[in-house]
């Protein structure tokens, strides 16, 4: 289970679940493995740092896409032996677009979870870097053009609610083609009409709508409404993307934050995503008893320190009314380790990804970065400067922040 809804009606979408063909490089594992799963489960796997291969072979077809939930913490994807491409971070998604011709087709992803320089997130820290394809793997068939993304930001004013609603369409054909997106948001339709999209190319479109007689997303009435996105190519439908949302607005006034211009407070807890014998391969149930006791306690928000959570874990927030602050990965990086040149690169990569796929979820408050890291020297700072300047365009809504331990001197 990879969210809590349908996220298509006409997109066919499937989960490559299951054993999948699975060996480490040194041999000491060669056998099966769940996917997802992390390779920890095995006994003889249980601190294993290195490389393993998975392998499985599918029926499939046509445009497809490979969409990775997460895998930890660098993947090389392969197909029919033909290399694909290569992803790092293992808390992000990433996917790969194919053509293939109607038949049986192997997908090998070589991963590996290893300690090194070229992993400058990835470091001996207080949590655990697992391995394996830790979260879902789909299997998504399209058709001449995509739905890359549908992003609601919605704003409060003295005359009502509104939204921008931002999309992004890919072209996937050989040929220049117009199309027509309509949007579906609480029975009412919105459409953006004649969007020329040049042959294997991308266009990103945007609309402000007015909405009347809607409920505000609040915790103790987390409000979720489903925002359908369809395109239409020379009158036929061919994709669709739905997603959840919520109307609120983060704001910042002095010391305060804003919730709808309500102040706000935050009583939370931090959270590893991290599970007795499953590693961070975590089920539905489990994410569900960890929200289950934080709200028992009392408490309104999480931090997901330090790393982007599972978006299954995000649906479960935004139906229960739990605050998020989502933070991208990084944790304890000294100046030495922040001057490795993988460093921003990875960092910056991370937070695109993490926003991407995140942008809708209402229960995510605030963006964060960096947790305790060199924010008491000047390079340091430069760092934090150029992070918190790529979150700003992309995304204006809400504010960003990070955790210090060096509190009067990062200042």
């Amino acid at each position: 289970m990879y969210r809590l809804f349908n996220t298509h009606k006409i997109r066919r979408v499937f989960e490559a679940a299951g054993l999948w063909d699975f060996r480490t490089e040194n041999g000491k594992y060669d056998g099966k493995l769940a996917v997802p799963s992390c390779w920890e489960i095995i006994p003889d796997l249980a601190s294993y740092k290195g490389k393993a291969e998975y392998k499985k072979s599918f029926t499939i077809g046509g445009n497809i896409r490979l969409v990775f939930k997460g895998v930890s913490h660098t993947a090389r994807l392969f197909v029919d032996g033909d290399f694909i491409c290569e992803h790092y971070n293992a808390y992000t998604e990433f996917y790969a677009n194919l053509s293939l011709p109607y038949g049986e087709h192997e997908i090998k992803v070589e991963v590996d979870n290893s300690y090194s320089e070229a992993s400058a997130l990835h470091i001996e820290n207080d949590y655990y870097t697992y391995g394996g394809i830790i979260r879902p793997l789909l299997i998504e068939e399209l058709g001449d053009a995509v739905i890359n993304y549908v992003h609601f930001t919605p704003k409060k004013s003295e005359q009502g609610w509104s939204a921008t609603i931002c999309a992004e369409i890919e072209n996937l054909s050989d040929r220049d083609s117009t199309y027509d997106l309509r949007f579906t948001l609480d029975g009412i339709n919105y459409t953006i009409e004649n969007i020329n999209v040049p042959a294997r190319d991308r266009f990103t479109v945007s609309g402000e709508y007015l909405f009347d007689k809607i409920t505000p997303y609040t915790p103790d009435e987390p409000k979720l409404y489903a925002l359908c996105a369809e395109l239409f190519g020379e009158g036929v439908l061919i994709d669709d993307l739905i997603d959840r949302v919520g109307f609120r607005e983060i704001k910042p006034d002095g010391k305060k934050l804003l919730l709808n211009g309500k102040p706000l407070r935050l009583l939370g807890f931090n959270r590893h995503e991290d599970y007795n014998s499953l590693g961070s391969s975590v089920p539905l149930q489990a994410m569900m008893r960890d929200l289950a006791l934080i709200k028992d306690a009392g408490a309104n928000a999480i931090r997901t320190c330090h790393y982007p959570n599972d978006e299954l874990f995000l649906d479960l927030c935004d139906e229960m009314g739990l605050l998020v602050w989502e933070e991208a990965h990084a944790r304890g990086l000294s100046e030495k380790q922040m001057l490795n040149p993988n460093f921003l690169p990875q960092s910056l990569s991370c937070i695109d990804e993490m926003i991407r796929s995140h942008y809708n979820h209402p229960s995510i408050f605030c963006w964060g970065i960096l947790n305790e890291c060199s924010s008491d020297t000047e390079f340091g700072r430069s760092c934090y400067k150029t992070l918190f300047d790529r979150i700003l365009t992309l995304d204006q809504s809400r504010p960003r922040t990070f955790a210090s331990n060096k509190q009067f001197h990062d200042i």
